[in-house]
C-alpha cells in the first residue's frame, strides 16, 4: 500500500518519488505518506499540460516540477518548442522546473538547463553505463562535459 511504500522510501533515505501513472485528483494519500515520511512527491507535466494543471501541480510538490520536454518516450530529442513550454511552466509556478527526456549531451543539457531551472538524466546515462565493463568510470566520462556547461 501507499503507507508502506513511503514508509520504505524514507527509511532507504530517498529523497523524491516520481510516480507516473499517478493522477494528480488521486495522488493525495500518497502526498500526505511521501511527507510523514520526509520524502518529496514529484510530479510530472508535459508539454500537453494545461495552465491551470501545471499550476495545480506547482502547488502540490514540495520539491520541484518534472517537466517532460516531449509528448513522446524517454530517448526523445528535445522538441523546437521547448521554451514555449518552459515559459507556460514559469507563468504556471514559482516551484524549480527541471526539464527531462532529451537530454543526452553537453548540448542539450545546456539548452534544457536554460529554458528551465534544472535538468534530469536518465536513459542516456543508463545507455552510456549499460554495456560499460567500469560503469562508473563510464557515468563519469558520460557526465563530465554535462557538469561543465551547467557549471
Amino acid at each position: 500500500g501507499q503507507e508502506k511504500f513511503a514508509q520504505a522510501c524514507g527509511e532507504a533515505g530517498v529523497a523524491g518519488a516520481i510516480v507516473p501513472d499517478l493522477p494528480l485528483d488521486e495522488a493525495a494519500p500518497l502526498r500526505k505518506a511521501l511527507k510523514a515520511a520526509k520524502t518529496h512527491w514529484i510530479p510530472l507535466a508535459a508539454p500537453t499540460t494545461t495552465k491551470e494543471r501545471l499550476a495545480r501541480l506547482g502547488k502540490a510538490t514540495s520539491a520541484f516540477l518534472y517537466c517532460v520536454s516531449v509528448a513522446g518516450t524517454t530517448g526523445s530529442k528535445l522538441p523546437d518548442d521547448l521554451e514555449a513550454f518552459m515559459a507556460r511552466t514559469r507563468e504556471a509556478t514559482a516551484k524549480p522546473r527541471l526539464v527531462g527526456f532529451g537530454i543526452s549531451d553537453a548540448e542539450t543539457a545546456a539548452r534544457a538547463a536554460r529554458a528551465g531551472d534544472g535538468v534530469i538524466v536518465g536513459s542516456a546515462l543508463l545507455e552510456a553505463i549499460s554495456s560499460a565493463a567500469d560503469p562508473a568510470e563510464a557515468a563519469k566520462r558520460f557526465l563530465s562535459p554535462l557538469r561543465a556547461v551547467l557549471g
